[in-house]
């Protein structure tokens, strides 16, 4: 696991109550995050929008506990380029990716979700799949 996944990991874990309790009160409902569908779509919404500034473009699933959440532009790495083309540019991206897996994995914990997280740059850089296995 690495460091910077692990910070991810904490400040997920300790802002969900606060974001669960804005939620809540912008909404003037008690949201219960016991699906973990729910829960998905809280993540790709309200905490997308707080770290990012704009939700997450699509969210898929399997329905048995297998969640693909896809960011068309990731905001991170709009402006990264190494000048060395594209295949340069995504090895080298990758390692930004680990707070994002944290910070979604830190989340699921605080809610009670065990889970793997993985990051992918597929397609038109700078799109990211973030895959979600839970348990």
């Amino acid at each position: 696991m690495y460091r910077v996944e692990n910070y991810g990991f904490e400040i997920g874990f300790k802002v969900t109550d606060c974001l669960v309790y804005e939620r809540n009160v912008k909404e003037g409902v008690n949201m219960k995050l016991s699906d973990s569908l729910e829960i998905m779509k809280f993540i790709c919404r309200d905490v997308w929008k707080v770290f990012y500034g704009k939700q997450m473009d699509n969210l898929r699933t399997n329905h048995i506990g297998t969640f693909v959440l896809i960011e068309n532009s990731f905001k991170p790495l709009v402006h990264f380029s190494t000048g060395k083309g594209e295949a340069d540019t995504v090895r080298k991206a990758a390692p930004y990716l680990q707070f994002p897996c944290g910070l979604i994995r830190g989340i699921l914990a605080s809610l009670g979700v065990d889970s793997v997280v993985k990051a992918e740059l597929n397609g038109k850089f700078p799109s990211v799949s973030f895959n979600v296995q839970t348990s």
